[in-house]
This record gives structure tokens, sequence and C-alpha cells, in this order.
């Protein structure tokens, strides 16, 4: 049931999990990532990357751009949904120092 109108967390669990599961993840999933993009495997980063987004909520969506201070960035983004939003914001937040990304 919605309560104010909000929509309901996915599957009920705990938002901040998700996201500390992604930066887990993505310390293990970081060198087939960087693999992938130098070898501008587009599948292949869309293979790794969607379901790891998707597990912090399926509405977000991802992009790799290029970098400002590193070759590449990766952008989450809320797409324009207000309610997800702060999750978003959650996600870049928790993120590891630059030196580690």
């Amino acid at each position: 049931m919605r309560l104010f109108g909000r929509k309901s967390d996915d599957e009920g669990a705990d938002p901040a999990e998700r996201v500390a599961g992604f930066w887990q993840w993505w310390q293990s999933a970081r060198p087939a990532l960087d693999a992938a993009v130098a070898a501008g495997e587009r599948d292949k980063q869309a293979e790794l990357l969607g379901p790891a987004v998707a597990a912090i909520h399926p509405d977000l969506v991802w992009e790799l751009a290029p970098g400002t201070n590193a070759a590449h960035a990766l952008v989450v983004t809320a797409a324009g949904d207000a309610e997800l939003r702060p999750l978003a914001h959650r996600w870049a937040r928790a993120a590891p120092p630059a030196a580690l990304l």
C-alpha cells in the first residue's frame, strides 16, 4: 500500500543495503568492466552493469560517459523520476573515494 502516494521500495529491501551491495560488487567487477570499456564491448558493459544497477532499483538508468578526471565516468540517474532522485543521490554519496574508483 502506498503511503502519501509514494512508490514502495523494491521488494522492501533496505535501500542503503542495496547501495552498499552495489559498491561491494563494483570492487570485484571493475577489472572486467574496464576491459569491456577498453574493448568497446557495449553488450558486455550492459551485461555487467545492468543487473547491478537494477538491483538498487529497476527504474534507475545508467550510462558510461567520457570522464573529466578519469577516462570514463559511470552515471546513475533517476531519469527525471523525482521519487527516485534521493536513491540516486545516496548511490553517488556512497561511492568510494575517487582514488579507489
